[in-house]
């Protein structure tokens, strides 16, 4: 019997090794649909800070965008992305408005949003 609970507990040690890394590997990763149909977000992008609800720094890399909202990697697969966005010519027909800084410093949400947590 503790054969059995040692391998039993040593299989979820070693699953969990694998598993973990995998979810944390595709945080803050955007991708960007062609069509409106294929984003859960719609975007506007703003030409002023203060109308945004959200203030975004783009980065090349994936590990500096994960677990941040504020900070967006964007990828070429939608299946390796954790947020799909389309962006829209009119701020009326977006969930929410971004304004993107040349600072990673700067990059915060403005306003309280529903959609607080959903580009981590």
């Amino acid at each position: 019997m503790k054969k059995f609970v040692f391998r039993f507990i040593s299989f979820f040690v070693v699953l969990s090794l694998f598993v973990v890394p995998v979810k944390n590997s595709f945080s803050g990763n955007i991708y960007v649909a062609k069509y409106s149909s294929g984003a859960r977000i719609k975007v506007y992008v703003t030409s002023y800070a203060s109308s945004a609800d959200i203030v975004v720094y783009k980065t090349r890399y994936s590990s500096s965008a994960s677990g941040k909202d504020a900070v967006w990697h964007f990828v070429r697969y939608s299946s390796s992305a954790n947020a799909k966005i389309y962006f829209v010519k009119y701020s009326s027909q977006a969930d929410i408005k971004v304004y993107f800084t040349r600072y990673k410093s700067r990059a915060r949400w403005k306003t309280s949003h529903r959609l607080k947590g959903s580009f981590k």
